[in-house]
């Protein structure tokens, strides 16, 4: 993957769902078009949620509860938790959106949302309703996020799950707003063709459009070292910091999903290594575990290899799997710069 510039935000990265009413104004039935809101955010919400799980993406960004009131929505944003904003709702085509807050229902100014959102941290807001580009417009008038995204015209919902579907998913892969924004069309183009060409980004200056929100890990270590080892490992991190800029390590084996954490990271990343240490490797059943999961990797061009602290060797034990692949010796003692020349040969 090649390398692209990360926005820089907090993290983790969180996403909020604005959700508004039904066209007959119940907010819960179906509207009478047969476009029901809030069925169309929960569709929206799961799909953004298995992406996310798909790709362990759940390290760095967090769902935020869907919000059917513009006054609690807004509190959200005043406190700046808000990195991704998606509006879901009818609107007319002055940008006009049908919401609701603790006072009841209304039609949401464009102008005046963008004023809420602005000043509060926001990058990218999704504007999936009818007529989005006038609300994508204001936004960009008053400096209220980074990047905007709207849909011209009238649009059927389904079109609005589908480009969102493509949408998050590519920025779970690490890939730029823009990037995603045309795979977010091209899932749409599937389904509804050439009227995904009318879709608009909006920009705030050059450029922003062209940043990521996530770089998916380069290197992979599975295991965490002992307090022993522990400065040796940060020797190491330190090393390849010169060679790729991205660390993942974990920092517990396993538990009830650790098997699954273990093997979404391995699909994300592009280089392995596998951390040895004294006790961890009589055991057998996570060898095995570990094992499985890098023969998975390495069908996908993942590089893999052990790394054994001072004091550790190949045990006998050891799967065959993890037997082939080249070792690396790491000494308590060696300085940053022999460490890197000692794994240059592997990660090159």
């Amino acid at each position: 993957m090649p390398k692209r510039e990360l926005m820089t935000v907090e993290r983790p990265v969180k996403i909020a769902f604005l959700q508004g009413l039904d066209a007959d104004g119940t907010g819960g039935e179906a509207a009478a078009d047969g476009d029901d809101v809030g069925a169309l955010t929960k569709l929206i919400f799961d799909d953004t949620d298995v992406a996310m799980d798909d790709r362990a993406a759940y390290l760095d960004f967090d769902l935020v509860e869907v919000q059917g009131s513009v006054s609690r929505f807004v509190d959200g944003v005043q406190e700046r938790d808000y990195t991704v904003v998606q509006l879901i709702s009818h609107a007319d085509a002055g940008g006009y959106s049908e919401v609701a807050d603790v006072w009841g229902a209304f039609e949401l100014d464009p102008e005046n949302l963008a004023r809420a959102l602005r000043g509060c941290g926001v990058r990218v807001v999704l504007v999936t309703t009818c007529f989005g580009t006038a609300i994508a417009e204001a936004l960009m008038k008053h400096d209220a996020c980074d990047v905007a995204i709207g849909f011209p015209d009238p649009q059927p919902f389904g079109m609005a799950r589908a480009f969102s579907r493509g949408f998050y998913r590519s920025l779970f892969h690490g890939r730029t707003i823009r990037e995603a924004f045309e795979d977010g069309k091209g899932q749409a183009a599937v389904r509804f063709g050439a009227t995904i060409d009318r879709m608009v980004i909006c920009e705030r200056e050059d450029g922003c459009a062209d940043r990521a929100l996530f770089a998916p890990p380069v290197y992979y270590f599975i295991g965490s070292p002992s307090e022993r080892h522990k400065a040796t490992f940060d020797r190491l991190k330190a090393a390849l910091a010169a060679h790729r800029p991205t660390f993942h390590a974990s920092d517990k084996l396993f538990g009830d999903a650790g098997e699954d954490l273990m093997t979404t990271r391995l699909e994300m990343c592009q280089v392995v290594m596998v951390l040895f240490e004294g006790q961890r490797i009589r055991d057998k059943d996570l060898l095995n575990q570990i094992a499985a999961a890098i023969e998975q990797a390495q069908h996908r061009g993942v590089r893999c290899f052990p790394v054994y602290l001072e004091g550790t060797r190949p045990h006998r034990r050891l799967p065959l799997g993890l037997k082939r692949l080249h070792p690396a010796y790491i000494e308590n003692e060696l300085s940053p710069e022999a460490l890197a020349e000692r794994i240059k040969p592997l990660v090159k």
